[in-house]
Order: C-alpha cells, then sequence, then structure tokens
C-alpha cells in the first residue's frame, strides 16, 4: 500500500474529533489520507508536537514533511481527500484564514458540545 499524501494527528478520546476523522475517510475514496492517533506511540515524536499541542488541535502533516494545524490542517486533508483545491482556495481567500482559524478555535474549545462529543473531549 502506498504511503499517504497527508497524515492527520487527531485525539482518539474525543468522540467529535474520532466521529471527524471518520467523516474525512468517508470522503477519501482514494485512501491519500492517514490518520493517527496522538496517543499512539510514536505519534508525537513523528509530528514533533508535544501532548499539549496536540490535544489542543488537530495536526496534519503532508509527505514533504510540511506541517499544519488547526483549520489550516482541516482544509489541508480535506484537499487532499477530495482531490479538489476549492478547501485550499477558499481557505487562502482574503480575510478567510482568520475566520476560519477563529471558527476552528471556538470549535476546539468547545467539541464536548459538538455531535459526537463527550466529557472526555473537554480541554483542560
Amino acid at each position: 500500500m502506498a504511503e499517504p499524501e497527508i497524515v492527520v494527528l487527531y485525539d482518539r478520546d474525543c468522540g467529535f474529533c474520532v466521529r471527524c476523522v471518520n467523516i474525512l475517510g468517508r470522503l477519501d475514496r482514494h485512501r491519500r489520507v492517514g490518520a493517527v492517533a496522538f496517543q499512539s506511540p510514536g505519534a508525537l515524536e513523528a509530528f514533533a508536537v508535544s501532548e499539549a499541542d496536540a490535544a489542543a488541535a488537530v495536526w496534519a502533516k503532508k509527505s514533504d514533511g510540511t506541517l499544519t494545524r488547526g483549520a489550516a490542517a482541516v482544509n489541508a486533508a480535506l484537499t487532499v481527500a477530495t482531490g479538489s483545491s476549492i478547501p485550499a482556495r477558499v481557505y487562502a481567500l482574503p480575510g478567510m484564514t482568520r475566520v476560519q482559524d477563529v471558527v476552528y478555535q471556538w470549535v476546539a474549545d468547545h467539541r464536548h458540545w459538538m455531535p459526537g462529543g463527550t466529557k472526555t473531549c473537554t480541554l483542560d
């Protein structure tokens, strides 16, 4: 099996995060996106992020080593999964990066309220 074009680092203890990774998997008909829980052995080292950083946001690492977090990571993963440049192009629109970053952070801070979310999704 070929290496994925991008790998997403997520929180397996968060139901909302798991649900999002499952949706991403359904969108990825060509299996170009991989996903690894930050709790998996070696995952934090592979992404060179701390446990606190991994718990606070989703991360994505492209095969060329480019690392993104938060809304940028979501857009990068969606771009690869769908094979469409639309997510990346929308994110790059003037002002859209800031808007998506703010919305992403609000969702991350309140993910226990989101579909699939539970008290275990709450960030300290």
